[in-house]
C-alpha cells in the first residue's frame, strides 16, 4: 500500500474502524513507521482529551478571577466617542442644507400667501380632472406663479411675474392665452 491511510487513522485511533478498512490501515501500518507515529500522536491526544473530560469544572472561584481578568484586559471606553459623534451630525446636517440650497427651484409656484413679488395678479379656476402637468403648461405658457389656492370655490391666485401693472396689452394677451386652454381653464378674471 503506497499511500497512507491518513484519513482512517483517526477513525483507527477511537477504535471505531471496522471490517475491510481496519484490516487494510493495520496491514499498512505493519510496513509504514511514519503512519505509525502518526497513530501514535492520535492515541495520545486521545487519552488527553479523555483526561481532560473527566477534571472537575472550575469552581466559583475559578470562575470569579477569570472573570476579573476579562474585565480587566477590555479597552476602556473612549471618552472623544461623544464629541466624535456630535461633529459627524453636525457635518450631515450642513451638508443637507448645502445640497437643499444647491436644488434647482421651480419658480411657477412661490409661496401660498406670499405677494412680495411685483405682478398682476389673475383668479384661475382649473377643470376638477386637468392633472398637475396640464396646469403647469399653461402657467408656463403665460410665466405664471400659484400664490394661493384653491380656495373654496377651486380659483388659485396665480402672479404673472414677467408682466409690469401698466401693461394691459400683454396682460389681455396673457389672460387669451389662459381662456384659450379652455379644457384645463374654466374661469380667468383679473384682481381689481
Amino acid at each position: 500500500m503506497s499511500e497512507h491511510p491518513e484519513e482512517l487513522l483517526p477513525w483507527y485511533a477511537n477504535d471505531t474502524l471496522a471490517g475491510e478498512e481496519r484490516a487494510r490501515v493495520e496491514r499498512h501500518l505493519a510496513g509504514c513507521a511514519y503512519c505509525r507515529a502518526e497513530l501514535a500522536l492520535l492515541q495520545a491526544m486521545r487519552r488527553e482529551v479523555k483526561a481532560l473530560d473527566a477534571a472537575a469544572p472550575p469552581g466559583e472561584l475559578a470562575r470569579a478571577r477569570l472573570l476579573k481578568e476579562a474585565r480587566r484586559s477590555r479597552p476602556p471606553r473612549a471618552r472623544w466617542m461623544p464629541v466624535a459623534l456630535a461633529a459627524s451630525l453636525a457635518l450631515v446636517v450642513i451638508q443637507a442644507a448645502v445640497l437643499v440650497s444647491l436644488l434647482p427651484r421651480d419658480d411657477r409656484y412661490a409661496p401660498l400667501g406670499g405677494e412680495t413679488a411685483p405682478g398682476v395678479i389673475v383668479q384661475v379656476r382649473f377643470a376638477p380632472e386637468a392633472t398637475e402637468r396640464e396646469m403647469r403648461a399653461v402657467l408656463g405658457a403665460v410665466n405664471g406663479t400659484i400664490v394661493e389656492g384653491p380656495g373654496a370655490l377651486g380659483v388659485y391666485r396665480v402672479r404673472l411675474a414677467a408682466i409690469p401693472p401698466e401693461d394691459g396689452e400683454r396682460i389681455a394677451a396673457a389672460i387669451e392665452t389662459l381662456r384659450a386652454a379652455a379644457p384645463v381653464v374654466t374661469h380667468v378674471e383679473r384682481e381689481p
